[in-house]
């Protein structure tokens, strides 16, 4: 569905199909994004699958196995009677931690900590959307300095290669 000719990520970001795809997969613990240059192995984010809407979160860290915190997962109907309505699980996007971050609830902690523009994650505006969102998400390596840029598409297709691959990092180009 994602290598479809003509998908934008605006119109994946609340497509029925691919909700209901993501749904049991977003307790998914976050996973790490590594540096893709060569000889450098510095994990630059973590990536999450988000609690709402069919997009990628990235964070600059988790949290602590002892501060892990359990979301709240609306299920699809298929799952509704095994699971309840709602079910508490561990991982995902409440994973993620964003350290030195004043909440000001003016939108989600990814979006204020890109906002920082501390440099190792920030958003900036999409050229190939004429709106500001969907963001791209730029990443700059904090060991050599790399910059690498994806849309939600782009870290969508990554997140479920590694899952399919049982890898617990994401490393575009040497996942395998």
């Amino acid at each position: 569905m994602l290598e479809q000719d003509g998908w934008d990520d605006a119109a994946l970001l609340y497509h029925p199909t691919l909700t209901e795809f993501l749904t049991p997969l977003r307790p998914t613990y976050p996973k790490a994004f590594w540096c893709p240059a060569d000889r450098c192995n510095q994990t630059i984010a973590f990536w999450a699958i988000a609690s709402a809407g069919n997009r990628i979160v990235p964070g600059p860290a988790r949290r602590p196995k002892k501060n892990r915190k359990a979301g709240v997962y609306e299920y699809a109907d298929e799952f509704v009677t095994t699971l309840g309505e709602t079910t508490s699980v561990a991982g995902g996007d409440v994973d993620l931690l964003f350290p030195d971050l004043d909440h000001l609830e003016r939108a989600e902690e990814a979006v204020e900590w890109a906002e920082r523009g501390d440099g190792i994650i920030r958003a900036e505006a999409n050229p190939k959307v004429a709106s500001g969102w969907p963001l791209r998400w730029v990443f700059t390596c904090p060991k050599c300095g790399n910059v690498y840029r994806y849309t939600n598409h782009q870290m969508l297709i990554l997140f479920l290669q590694a899952i399919y691959a049982r890898k617990d990092r994401i490393r575009p180009g040497r996942m395998w």
